[in-house]
């Protein structure tokens, strides 16, 4: 099989992402009606089947005009914990990461991670944020990543602290990770790309 990486182009394919995402996450306690009425803008990054055009996996990416997902989450303005160096709107949110149950490959995955890094080089964004379960960031960790789990927690009170348990499907409560990467992701693409050097037909992006 070979992949296709993309962005989400219209209405249905972005429907197609939210049905995965559902059948992914579905019977985890964790629904869109409890989410935040926040004002954001939203992409999937797509990995498609070339000889079929089947989706195998996708990850959002979101530009908020308001405040991010993560932030109402947690509590916090992110301000408070980038860089000097580094501007709110240089940054963008990952999440609902997402392929196929049937997938046993780890190609997905690598791809999902090299279309983001691509991403960030064409739109000169430095890095990104994201909640995640444990063991998510470790196996991000382990790929080469370097990431920050900043110090907060989620917010105590607030509908979403016992669904955001069941969502991640962890006794640990999720984390707020950081990811800058030193040399704005070039290695990691690098790496992505290697791994993917017989099985990517081409990037869409």
């Amino acid at each position: 099989m070979k992949y296709i990486i993309s962005l989400s182009k219209d209405t249905e394919e972005y429907n197609d992402c939210e049905n995965l995402v559902y059948s992914v996450y579905q019977g985890k306690g964790f629904l869109q009606k409890k989410m935040p009425k926040l004002d954001v803008n939203s992409r999937f990054l797509i990995v498609k089947s070339f000889e079929t055009n089947e989706l195998l996996g996708c990850v959002s990416i979101s530009f908020p005009t308001t405040g991010f997902e993560s932030e109402y989450f947690f509590g916090i303005t992110i301000n408070d914990y980038l860089p000097k160096s580094i501007e709110r709107g240089q940054i963008v949110e990952i999440g609902r990461l997402s392929k196929l149950p049937s997938l046993k490959s780890d190609f997905v995955f690598v791809a999902l991670q090299l279309a983001i890094a691509q991403f960030l080089e064409q739109n000169n964004y430095k890095g990104w944020i994201a909640t995640m379960k444990p063991s998510l960031i470790n196996s991000l960790a382990a790929f080469g990543h370097t990431l920050t789990v900043l110090d907060c927690s989620i917010q105590n009170g607030t509908e979403l602290v016992a669904s955001l348990g069941d969502y991640f499907n962890v006794d640990l409560e999720p984390k707020l990770v950081l990811n800058i990467p030193i040399d704005g992701g070039r290695q990691m693409k690098k790496k992505c790309e290697f791994l993917l050097s017989r099985v990517l037909e081409r990037i869409d992006i």
